[in-house]
C-alpha cells in the first residue's frame, strides 16, 4: 500500500465522519467502523433518551427506561417525533418519572422522543468515555495539516484560475508549511547544548 492511497483512505475516513448522516452510519456499521464526531452543535438532548429502546425503523419505541412495554406506540408526522403511551399507574410508580417528563392525563401517560434525540444522546453520552478521547486525539493528529492549510494558507480560495495555475500554487503553499516545520526544527536545534568530547 503505498502513500497516496492511505491519503485516500485517509480522506474518505475524514468524509465519513465529518458527514455523518443516517446512510453513512449504517454504512460505517456495516464496515466495523465506529464514527466519532467531537463537536455536537445545538441544544443537549436529555440523557434518558438515550436509555429507550427503538424499533429498527425508528418509528415505535418497544421499550422505556424502566424496562415497561408502551400501551401503543406511533410516530407523529407533523414532528417527526415517536409518542408512547404507558399506563398511567406505571409512570407514577417509575424512578425514572422525573427525567422522562410524561405528559399525563386521565388514564395514559404518554412520552414524545424523536430518533435523533435518542442518537445524540448517546453520542452525548460517548463523549465522556476513554475511547471517544483517544479517538479525538487520533482524528485531531490526522486532521492537522489540512486544518493548517485551510486556517492558514487559505486553500480554500485559490485567487487562480487553471489546473496547472492551481497546482503550481497549491505546491508552493505546501512548500510554504514545509519550509515553515523546517525553520521550527533549525530553531529548536539551537537550544540543543552540544556535548563536548572528552579526550
Amino acid at each position: 500500500m503505498n502513500l497516496s492511497n492511505v491519503r485516500l483512505s485517509v480522506i474518505r475516513w475524514l468524509q465519513m465522519v465529518l458527514t455523518a448522516v443516517k446512510p453513512t452510519v449504517k454504512l460505517a456499521d456495516d464496515k466495523n467502523i465506529d464514527l466519532v464526531t467531537t463537536d455536537l452543535l445545538g441544544r443537549d438532548a436529555r440523557d434518558i433518551c438515550a436509555d429507550f429502546q427503538f424499533s429498527e425503523d425508528g418509528t415505535r419505541i418497544q421499550l422505556c427506561p424502566a424496562g415497561n412495554q408502551p400501551k401503543s406506540s406511533s410516530i407523529v408526522k407533523s414532528t417527526g417525533k415517536v409518542r408512547a403511551s404507558f399506563p398511567k399507574n406505571k409512570c407514577e410508580n417509575c424512578p425514572y418519572k422525573d427525567q422522562c417528563k410524561p405528559k399525563t392525563s386521565n388514564k395514559i401517560s404518554a412520552v414524545y422522543i424523536s430518533k435523533g434525540s435518542h442518537e445524540r444522546a448517546k453520542a452525548q453520552r460517548f463523549i465522556g468515555t476513554w475511547q471517544f478521547k483517544f479517538l479525538s486525539k487520533v482524528r485531531n493528529g490526522v486532521e492537522t495539516i489540512p486544518s493548517t492549510l485551510c486556517r492558514k494558507y487559505n486553500i480554500d480560495t485559490m485567487p487562480v484560475r487553471g489546473r496547472i495555475r492551481m497546482k503550481h500554487l497549491f505546491g508552493f503553499k505546501i512548500g510554504a508549511l514545509n519550509f515553515r516545520k523546517l525553520l521550527k526544527y533549525l530553531g529548536s536545534l539551537k537550544k540543543c547544548a552540544l556535548n563536548p568530547e572528552i579526550a
